[in-house]
């Protein structure tokens, strides 16, 4: 089997490499964004790159599952654990900019007496305050996802 995986996988060369290349892309802008956080152009590169990257990365995790499938199917193996994948539009919308609401409705979600996080501060706190931290919460949150960091 494994040679029939090696030569897939040299099918498959040149997307591994785009992949890897845009890699390195998003995180160069990525550190860009991080020493400017409200530089507006940079976030909207940041972005890009990142979509760019994750459609790349769709992709060649797609032509793994179809270098896969083939291999099984040449093994006579069926199998339809692989039907249950995500269309192109399922995958976007998983990667999409989260919504004020979406924060807001998560946080609201959790119990009054749950801390989320170390510095104790239950989320009551954030609910009785949110009128007033809400924008900052909800901006923390879209940077986490938009940065990978917090």
């Amino acid at each position: 089997m494994k040679p029939i995986l090696n030569k897939l996988n040299w099918k498959n060369e040149d997307l591994t490499i785009k992949v890897e290349k845009l890699r390195v892309k998003l995180k160069e802008i990525q550190a860009l964004a991080e020493k400017s956080p409200y530089d507006k152009d940079i976030k909207a590169k940041s972005i890009k790159a990142l979509e760019e990257y994750n459609v790349a990365s769709l992709k060649e995790g797609e032509a793994g599952i179809e270098s896969t499938l083939s291999v099984l199917k040449m093994l006579l193996v069926s199998n339809d654990s692989f039907s249950n994948t995500l269309s192109p539009e399922e995958a976007t919308d998983m990667i999409r900019e989260v919504t004020d609401k979406e924060i807001k409705n998560a946080l609201f979600d959790i119990g009054d007496n749950k801390a989320p996080g170390p510095d104790s501060y239950s989320s009551i706190f954030f609910k009785k305050a949110w009128g007033i931290i809400g924008k900052d919460v909800c901006d923390a949150v879209k940077e986490f996802f938009l940065l990978g960091k917090y």
